[in-house]
């Protein structure tokens, strides 16, 4: 590529150069710095999506391509861990149970997602203490299938 037109080889960069490059392309996802000061924290790759739960939250969960498993009636304590946990959420003004989902596939790739009142968080690197470019990657190409209009609206526009 040429300087001429303010373009330089991708050659010549550095493998972080090359990564900040490809996150400053992210829509969605932004790297979230260590909070904890624990040994083991880490930088996170995250998109945070605002929704108001409930319907909300399943069209949301629809629209990625996240499998919900939800139940009509509330399901019994479980008595020993790792067993399932569900939410209660109201669909169509009609409880239902939502199982939390955790790590799940989306276009063939694994992310881990978790949710609350306030949003969805979608997590696109899985346990390292940097964000590698495999993580970009993946998260550029779940990027490619949310739609602009469903998904702005949804996203701090100021902190993205």
């Amino acid at each position: 590529m040429s300087k001429k037109y303010g373009l330089e080889s991708s050659m010549n960069l550095s493998r972080s150069d090359k990564i900040s490059l490809e996150l400053s392309k992210l829509k969605y996802f932004k790297v979230e710095h260590p909070r904890g000061g624990q040994y083991n924290d880490g930088y996170t790759l995250v998109a945070e999506i605002k929704h108001s739960y409930n319907d909300d939250l399943i069209l949301l969960l629809t629209e990625l391509g996240v499998n919900t498993n939800l139940l009509d009636v509330e399901p019994p304590p479980h008595e020993k861990y790792p067993a399932p946990i569900y939410d209660q959420i109201e669909i169509n003004g009609e409880s239902k149970w939502l199982q939390r989902i955790g790590y799940c596939k989306i276009n063939g790739e694994w992310f881990y997602i978790s949710y609350s009142k306030e949003g969805l968080r979608i997590v696109a690197n899985g346990g390292g203490y940097e964000v590698e470019m495999y993580d970009v990657i993946r998260a550029k190409n779940i990027e490619k299938n949310m739609k602009s209009n469903f998904f702005d609206s949804r996203i701090d526009i100021d902190n993205a």
